[in-house]
């Protein structure tokens, strides 16, 4: 299962008529560097240039909010003709803005683009508006026309036909932090060009400290509409940058060089969003090569994020881990399962002393003694090399975790729980191999639930998610935060968004680039009760925890007789605990052979309990138990007495 990229080649910046909406919530303006110009508006084939008999006029519709310059294809046939003037008009008769120039700045004989700089205006997006040339008496001007009719947004004078013009508006200059992408996804056979995928990645300190703000959300609204929604921008350990994904709307046939947007960041999150001033950015290009759940590749495209509709009032909310030292490292093709779980241990590692995991995490295969390479043979991973390699089920994926931790006395040291079953694999009930167990906590019909994912993250329990593309394979990512933004549940996941594969001319790539921070929306987009990932075509259809074993700090230091028979119990952590106690006797006891109570030990310090009265006679096993601590000792009963306690 060897594969080659598709890519796709950017050549050029297509702007469409958008629609403005209302915008809702507190904003606060972003910093900007400067304005720059870009043409919004224009009908460039001439066909000819003919003669401008008084007035004549082209209609046009506006994406943007303004304009600052206007162009037309005219020639002068006559150097002493009067001033050309040029008006913008809303509507014809109602002058906005104007400029005149004389015919000695005009091409003589030949028909060429001259620019009219006229006085700056504001326009509304969508409304429609007039160029009007007026040629005086005795002037000889004439104005570049297309007979067949080849601007889409408007009349003119000579309808059908079309006059030459171009329409400028000022915006404002690109925000430092972040990148706009098209994303080529890995699709086997199939050509993932014209995806229609986005991909913004907003690195975090560079767009904060321009801001000036620790943490706001992120909106942007394209020619598409408002597809980025409330992106959460805040300063986490280890986060150096978050990305989502949103609708690019590539028409078929198309290519993108470049997006314009109007983008906001907001200290609170936004239930409505439209256009404003718009920023042009160059598209780059990300490679989407993220697959390795399950034994198929993906062999189809999702259909992009759609835009979501927030209903206030909701809650908004987020919880959200550190990340460290290698919880994310570069993928193998295919390998995602035993990275996801790698990154899943060295996380256990980084946060508890009583994990000691021994083999380091570096990039690594199957064979090798790296802990993914461990994983990966533990799993029976099909791995040749890193670009040419096979997926893992979700049995294949449990079977390899336990054996590995099995392997390396580690099969005490973790609870693990799972939710989701009947696909890549998964059957319903508990998963027992070498020893370890899964405990099965699937909501009913086998799903996985956002609630039970918040559960496992907020008691510091790590959390790896399965998803099931809609057009084949799958993929495993850890997740280490989740939240609500206005009531939409998201989640905040790290993976290798390019595995390692070989372009088109046999290069291996992907070895260093695509390690990614992502958030996203996890609605249940097709009413069918699980959640989607983004995409209405792709579902999370299983979710793996794991967390050490309760870390016990009471024990029992120990056990004494007497009149009766006590026992000494400490507390070694940091905060004062509750502690279940019982003492049990075995042997011929009469009266008090089970005792059991409750207690509080402060940190540090240590606490007698004691049994009431007793009666027995003969040797005795004494069994003391605080929590999960125990401790025996010996004794010989006389009556209410033990002797010779040991």
């Amino acid at each position: 299962m060897e594969k080659k990229i598709v890519g796709v080649f950017v050549s050029m910046l297509l702007i469409a008529a958008t629609v403005a909406l209302p915008v809702a919530g507190n904003t606060s303006s972003l910093n900007t560097s400067g304005l720059g110009e870009v043409k919004d508006q224009y009908q460039e084939w001439s066909d000819e240039c003919i003669y401008i008999s008084d007035y004549e006029w082209q209609e046009f519709v506006p994406t943007m909010d303004n304009l600052v310059r206007v162009e037309v294809k005219i020639v002068q046939w006559y150097g002493g003709s009067p001033d050309l003037k040029l008006t913008v008009e809303k509507p014809l008769g109602n002058v906005l803005t104007l400029k005149e120039l004389p015919a000695s700045v005009i091409p003589s004989g030949t028909c060429d683009w001259v620019s009219f700089d006229v006085p700056d205006i504001p326009l509304t997006s969508g409304d429609s508006y007039y160029i009007k040339l007026t040629a005086p008496l005795d002037s000889e001007y004439g104005w570049g026309i297309a007979y067949n009719g080849l601007y889409p947004n408007g009349s003119s004078s000579q309808d059908p036909a079309d006059w030459c013009f171009r329409t400028f508006a000022s915006f404002e200059a690109t925000i430092p932090g972040i990148k706009f992408s098209v994303v080529d996804f890995m699709l086997g056979d199939v050509k993932g060009v014209n995806s229609g995928w986005g991909h913004v990645e907003v690195d975090i300190n560079e767009f904060l400290e321009h801001q000036q703000m620790n943490k706001g959300y992120l909106n942007v609204y394209s020619d598409a509409g408002w597809v980025v929604q409330n992106l959460l921008v805040d300063e986490v350990e280890g986060m150096d940058s978050i990305a989502t994904y949103f609708n690019l709307v590539m028409p078929r046939g198309e290519n993108l060089a470049s997006i314009s947007v109007h983008i906001e960041f907001s200290d609170s999150p936004q239930n409505s969003f439209g256009d404003g001033p718009r920023t042009i950015y160059d598209l780059d290009t990300v490679i989407h090569n993220a697959e390795g759940l399950g034994p198929e590749e993906r062999t189809e495209l999702s259909q992009p994020p759609p835009v979501l509709e927030y209903i206030p009032p909701a809650y908004t909310w987020d919880f959200t881990k550190p990340l460290r030292r290698g919880e994310n490292v570069q993928c193998a093709y295919m390998q995602c399962g035993p990275m996801g779980v790698a990154n899943s241990l060295q996380y256990l590692e980084n946060e508890y002393t009583s994990i000691n995991i021994p083999h380091t995490h570096t990039m690594g295969l199957k064979g090798d003694n790296t802990l993914v390479g461990k994983l990966d043979s533990a799993m029976n991973r099909l791995a040749t090399s890193r670009w040419n390699g096979g997926g893992v089920s979700c049995p294949q994926l449990l079977e390899g975790k336990f054996e590995y931790l099995n392997d390396n006395g580690l099969a005490d040291k973790l609870i693990h729980k799972h939710q989701g079953y009947g696909y890549f694999g998964m059957t319903a009930g508990d998963f027992t191999h070498a020893g370890i167990t899964s405990t099965d906590e699937s909501a009913a019909g086998g799903k996985v639930t956002f609630d039970w994912i918040h559960t496992q993250l907020v008691n510091c329990e790590d959390v790896e998610v399965g998803i099931k593309w809609g057009g084949g394979g799958g993929h495993i990512v850890r997740i280490f935060g989740c939240g609500e933004t206005a009531g939409k549940p998201y989640l905040r996941y790290a993976h290798d968004r390019t595995q390692t594969y070989r372009d088109a001319d046999g290069n291996v790539k992907g070895d260093n680039v695509g390690l990614e921070s992502g958030q996203v929306y996890v609605d249940d987009l097709d009413g069918d009760g699980m959640m989607n990932w983004g995409s209405a075509d792709d579902e999370i259809v299983f979710a793996l925890s794991e967390s050490p074993q309760p870390f016990i700090t009471v024990y029992v230091v120990y056990i004494w007789g007497g009149f009766g028979i006590g026992a000494t119990l400490g507390n070694t952590g940091e905060e004062e605990v509750q502690v279940e106690w019982s003492i049990k006797l075995d042997g011929f006891v009469l009266l008090g052979g089970y005792t059991e109570g409750t207690i509080s030990i402060p940190p540090g310090e240590e606490i007698n309990v004691q049994t009431g009265f007793i009666l027995g006679f003969g040797p005795t096993t004494i069994t003391v138990t605080a929590d999960g601590a125990s401790k025996t000792a010996s004794c010989f009963l006389l009556g209410p007495f033990a002797l010779g306690v040991k």
